[in-house]
């Protein structure tokens, strides 16, 4: 239809006559709403957004105040300067808005994991640079961190297979990392799958230690030495075993 418009508008540009004016007249006219429409539409789906993410806002304030039991729907529209209608019209309830939540911040960790191993080479850089990353995320959004680790307690199956979705996609990263450290020689063989679970519970127990205690402060002080422990756990910077046998047994 555009297309035809254009057309419209271009035939009647050498043309002078009243019939040509007109046929310009109403490509123009055709144009412009449609355009209009077009910037109506992104201006409300625009508008859209910026409702949702001011929820998801509140809604991270009041969960990681009162808890995931403790808050309410009118909590988080009160907070968010705005209507129960309108947390409706995104959401169909709290328990939506938590897992909402609880998928953006596992986005989020896993996406900056991925972005600060790409300067490093190497499986055993990419893995520091990987601990050093989550940390750093951590840190940053700790209310997200206190609804992820600490509000969701209680909440059944549901939570639980979402936490453990996390957990495994994260040690994924992890075991990849230490696959390629096995592959360029930087470490022996080891069982990458059991390591990478080790490591994630290290950090665990590292940020819910910082959530409650508010120690190590800041968190990320914490990267150097929770690096040189989790890499010397997998045998990195230690000499390589010797293959065994060979030409010894030829006297």
């Amino acid at each position: 239809m555009l297309a035809d418009s254009f057309k419209a508008a271009a035939d009647a540009a050498n043309s002078s006559d009243p019939a040509s004016l007109k046929a310009r007249a109403e490509a123009s006219t055709t144009v412009t709403d449609a355009d209009a429409g077009s910037a109506s539409s992104a201006d409300s789906s625009g508008g859209k957004n910026a409702t949702r993410e001011r929820i998801l806002e509140a809604a991270a304030q009041v969960f990681a105040e009162s808890g995931y039991h403790g808050a309410s729907v009118d909590d988080i529209a009160q907070t968010a300067g705005g209507s129960k209608g309108a947390i409706y019209f995104h959401f169909p309830g709290k328990r939506a808005i938590f897992f909402a939540l609880v998928n953006r911040f596992a986005d989020r960790l896993l996406a900056n994991a991925d972005a600060s191993i790409i300067d490093h080479t190497g499986g055993v850089r990419q893995a520091g640079a990987a601990i050093e990353s989550t940390l750093r995320t951590f840190s940053d959004h700790a209310r997200l961190a206190k609804v992820l680790l600490a509000s969701g307690v209680g909440l059944g199956p549901a939570f639980d297979e979402s936490l453990l979705s996390l957990h495994d996609r994260f040690a994924a990263l992890i075991r990849e990392r230490l696959d390629t450290a096995v592959a360029d020689g930087s470490i022996a063989p080891v069982d990458t799958t059991l390591a990478s679970y080790a490591w994630m519970g290290a950090l665990n127990e590292i940020i819910l230690r910082w959530l409650y205690t508010g120690t190590p402060s800041p968190l990320t002080s914490a990267a150097p030495q929770l690096k040189r422990i989790l890499l010397a756990s997998v045998g990195a910077g230690q000499p390589l075993p010797e293959p065994s046998g060979g030409a010894e047994d030829g006297a």
